[in-house]
């Protein structure tokens, strides 16, 4: 009676990272490649303007 009460809890504690982690990580992974080539855009432009 008391595993069957532990292994309920363990369910419920695991149940919720495992619906919030997936889409973080999906939108890290999509985001990535545009925050490099955001940062490649900046570069450029500060290197443009300590030029003139």
């Amino acid at each position: 009676m008391v595993i069957g009460a532990v292994v309920i809890f363990a369910l419920l504690m695991l149940i919720p990272p495992l619906i919030v982690f997936p889409p973080i990580v999906y939108y890290y992974r999509k985001c990535a490649p545009l925050r490099a080539q955001a940062e490649l855009d900046r570069t450029r432009r500060a290197r443009e303007l300590a030029r003139r």
